[in-house]
């Protein structure tokens, strides 16, 4: 019979919460320009492609996002983007 020894994978895994400064550094990772795929209305949730991929997104503007529309990515809320129009000059 063969025995083994204390498993490494019963011990309890500690439990950390992320430093302030690591949660800002995330924070920054979510900005930069998308493209509007899915229309935005008013507070609801359309669909930007950003970085290669689609995500959910919002615009807290009472204006609406059109499709091929360039957006700046502002922050991040769950797993929604939210997102702002670049203006125009």
């Amino acid at each position: 019979m063969v025995k083994f020894g204390k498993s490494h994978f019963n011990r309890p895994r500690a439990m950390t919460r992320p430093s302030d400064s690591t949660v800002e550094d995330a924070a920054k990772d979510f900005t930069g320009e998308a493209i509007v795929d899915e229309e935005i209305q008013p507070h609801r949730k359309g669909r930007v492609n950003w970085r290669g991929s689609y995500w959910p997104a919002r615009c807290e503007l009472d204006i609406t996002l059109v499709p091929e529309e360039i957006v700046e990515v502002v922050g991040l809320e769950n797993i929604t983007l939210l997102v702002m129009p670049i203006s125009k000059q």
